[in-house]
């Protein structure tokens, strides 16, 4: 639901992924439906790990799994996005 704080969770599934992605394994990533959060934790992950912006990263998981929708967590991630955005351009400054 609009209501669940994704953002309080995306550091712990960041680094979580990163982990297993690291020491050569897979993961799952899966809620009841496997639409609303499990896409939204797999479009952050894309954000953060390829500093792609919202749209580019909703598109990149949904060519993979198209099933996965994220009306309920959109206005979130794109907050999640502007954080990676404003570190990025703070970097090449």
């Amino acid at each position: 639901s609009a209501s669940f704080d994704l953002l309080a969770c995306l550091e712990t599934t960041h680094a979580f992924l990163e982990t297993a992605i690291a020491a050569g394994g897979c993961v799952l990533v899966h809620c009841q439906m496997g639409q609303s959060r499990s896409g939204a934790v797999a479009i952050a992950y894309v954000m953060r790990s390829r500093g792609e912006d919202f749209a580019s990263a909703a598109r990149f998981v949904r060519e993979r799994r198209s099933f996965v929708r994220t009306p309920n967590f959109g206005e979130q991630l794109q907050v999640y996005g502007k954080k990676f955005e404003s570190l990025s351009r703070n970097c090449l400054e």
